[in-house]
């Protein structure tokens, strides 16, 4: 990385091989976060805040406009982005797994 960056990613993950194995099985009710919907915000989702990327100068890197999310189940979890400040980004997260919307 002493070249620069080009992505930083984050993530969590929700692994369930026995839906993968066979689609009859339902989704996991495993829940990610608070297990609330990043709808919720503060009081429901859990939430990650000040998100910041520091150089190899020990200083806070401005974040570009767009940095975006991607989540592969919607209906089980998801993510909502927030503003991004001079205190770094905010995002909320969650979600509950299985739930009549979620195969």
């Amino acid at each position: 990385m002493s070249g620069g960056a080009e992505q930083v990613h984050f993530g969590g993950e929700i692994f369930d091989d026995r839906s993968t194995k066979d689609s009859t099985v339902p989704h996991t009710t495993t829940e990610m976060g608070s297990g609330h919907f990043s709808g919720e915000k503060y009081g429901g989702a859990s939430f990650f805040d000040n998100v910041m990327l520091i150089d190899n100068e020990h200083q806070a890197v401005v974040l570009p406009d767009e940095v975006g999310a991607v989540y592969s189940k919607p209906k089980c979890y998801d993510l909502t982005m927030s503003d991004t400040g001079p205190n770094g980004m905010l995002f909320y997260f969650g979600g509950p797994g299985w739930n009549g919307n979620c195969p």
